[in-house]
């Protein structure tokens, strides 16, 4: 390639990567802005922002250059033939291309570098934003769901530095996407009675993984649901979980119909057995973490995503990483939930219980890993509902306090504040 093409490639992609950063930057300033809680750690979500873009850099520069990236390389290739089949004009063979799962990443691709020309570096650092924005907008929708005006450093640091996050959405994979979309759904969550301008990126999330991940989509939908259903308490809510659950389902059995068959005749249960016992066979896919194993359903899933690779399993640096993450997050949480004055009225909250039956559904699903790595990569798809059960009653606790002070002092509450209940002013006492 001649030198003069090899600097208009490096110039665009300067350009490309530094509107990516920018725009990542306004999307912190105005949520920040937008919401007291995470005001007061603006600096420190500017700065998130950028370790994530930096993170993309360091990932195509020389992560991959050590451990090349199977998966990324061949989305990479497909998305590349869509792109030129567009220059093309071959719009029914590009679309040819289009399906449910990794089909529809490797699509969007195309059609991104398609219209951008960009090159592989940009779609690292959009997805690494993409990671970043979600897990904003978790912190976002956790705090103004509460309505505390206070939300503690270590929770903010644990959501925008998390590492599996930092490391498996900066690259070529769906990662990125699914994680965004995840946490765009939270927005339904909020008060019906607050603002809704996170409606359109709610809808958009979920069109996101129902495309991408549908069965981690379908998920996501019943807790979400489960949720509303339990606050609200409307019949309606019904018909919206119906409806979600049946498009995941259909979009399930489109992505793999022979796995979708064998469970309808032979239950779930039993053809997730058959499935890992074929798989575990298989050296080239089983990891030495699950060989000569036997899932117990539920349970071995949820010590997967809350605390394994044990310490006994770690063999290399990379497993010693994955394993302080979820034991330090882990060791978090229960130093938050002893801090409260009283548990059982946390434990009782609809937001609690429907996450609670959220993860046991991903229990489920993880109980049938065959692989370790990939296990780590996607546990990041549960990590929403994981780091809500830790943290989201000890910001429930803030705005508790808040409102018994400003009760106490006979302060005029805004109309869209829940008055205390009588449980709450007893927890609230004996804190």
């Amino acid at each position: 390639m001649p030198a003069s093409y090899e600097i208009a490639d490096t110039l665009l992609a300067t350009v490309y990567f530094l509107a990516v950063v920018t725009a990542l930057q306004v999307i912190v300033v105005r949520t920040a802005v937008r919401n007291p809680a995470l005001r007061p750690h603006i600096m420190t979500l500017r700065l998130a922002a950028l370790a994530w873009c930096a993170m993309a850099l360091v990932k195509k520069a020389v992560l991959d250059e050590l451990l090349p990236p199977t998966d990324a390389l061949y989305h990479e290739l497909i998305a590349r033939e869509v792109a030129d089949l567009f220059r093309d004009g071959l719009h029914r063979e590009a679309f040819s291309y289009f399906g449910i799962g990794n089909p529809a990443y490797r699509f969007l691709l195309g059609v991104f570098y398609y219209c951008t020309g960009a090159p592989e570096l940009i779609a690292y650092a959009v997805n690494g934003a993409l990671g970043f924005w979600g897990m904003l907008a978790l912190l976002d929708v956790l705090s103004s769901t509460v309505g505390t005006r206070r939300i503690p450093l270590s929770i903010v640091l644990t959501c925008t530095f998390l590492p599996s996050g930092i490391l498996w959405t900066t690259t070529n994979l769906k990662e990125g996407a699914v994680l965004w979309g995840i946490c765009m759904m939270g927005y339904w969550t909020l008060p019906s009675a607050g603002p809704r301008r996170g409606a359109v990126l709610a809808a958009a999330g979920a069109a996101t993984v129902a495309v991408l991940r549908p069965h981690i989509g379908l998920l996501w939908m019943v807790t979400i649901g489960i949720f509303v259903l339990l606050r609200e308490r409307r019949l309606a809510i019904v018909g919206v979980i119906a409806v979600g659950s049946l498009a995941g389902l259909a979009l399930i059995k489109t992505m793999a119909p022979d796995m979708f068959d064998a469970a309808v005749s032979g239950g779930v249960s039993s053809s997730l057995d058959s499935q890992y016992e074929r798989v575990t066979d298989d050296a080239n896919l089983v990891s030495r973490h699950f060989a000569n194993s036997h899932p117990t359903p539920v349970l071995t899933g949820l010590a997967l995503i809350l605390f394994r690779p044990w310490p006994t399993e770690t063999l290399h640096i990379g497993e010693v990483f994955a394993g302080l993450e979820a034991w330090c997050i882990a060791l978090l949480g229960l130093y938050y939930w002893r801090s409260l004055p009283k548990p059982m009225y946390f434990l009782r909250h609809p937001r609690i219980i429907a996450y609670g039956l959220g993860l046991l559904m991903f229990g489920f699903l993880f109980s049938y890993m065959y692989n370790m790595g990939l296990a780590v990569r996607q546990r990041l798809m549960a990590y929403p509902a994981v780091l809500t059960l830790y943290f989201w009653p000890t910001l429930e606790l803030g705005r508790l306090r808040t409102l018994h002070a400003l009760s106490q002092t006979g302060a005029r509450l805004q109309p869209q504040r829940m008055p205390l209940p009588q449980a709450a002013r007893a927890t609230v006492a004996s804190a």
